[in-house]
């Protein structure tokens, strides 16, 4: 009976470890991360077009900053902070949704297109007054070829 157990062991460990570090066959690696949105699991991913990596700005000051390794900044134009919570820069993790196909989630438009992308705070001072740890927003693909973010009404990407 021991002479079977060493074999079922070294093939279930392996098999155990596949599963938990996959989600329905989805293996998470450093381009799909699994993020949990409102009780759900969402894959995501920042390995996007190029074009979406960058800063969008708008003339009130504020900003969303998305880096090709998947970090990101978010400073809102206007902040009345809330007891216990700070002011400024919002540090975080963000990925576009991917959808049952693996391919990132899109909306067509009459515009062009939205992507939604999850914003997952990686500090203590999270968005709407550290009250909300991640947050959906949308980056809109214009026909023109302008990327702008929906939260904001003139955050454009910033050309190189």
């Amino acid at each position: 009976m021991k002479f079977l157990l060493k074999p079922v062991i070294s093939i279930t460990l392996p098999l155990f470890w596949l599963l938990l570090s996959s989600q329905a066959g989805h293996p998470v690696t450093e381009k799909v991360k699994i993020f949990e949105l409102n009780g759900r699991m969402v894959k995501v991913t920042h390995q996007a077009n190029p074009d979406f990596y960058g800063k969008y700005q708008g003339e009130k000051g504020g900003y969303l900053l998305l880096g090709k390794d998947g970090s990101g900044e978010y400073l809102y134009d206007i902040q009345i902070p809330e007891k216990g919570c700070r002011s400024g820069v919002i540090h975080f993790e963000w990925g576009f949704i991917i959808d049952e196909n693996d391919e990132i989630l899109r909306f067509e438009r009459n515009y062009g297109y939205s992507y939604p992308v999850v914003l997952k705070c990686t500090g203590d001072y999270c968005f709407q007054g550290c009250r909300v740890r991640h947050m959906v927003d949308y980056i809109l693909d214009k026909k023109s070829g302008a990327l702008e973010v929906s939260s904001s009404d003139d955050w454009i990407k910033e050309t190189d």
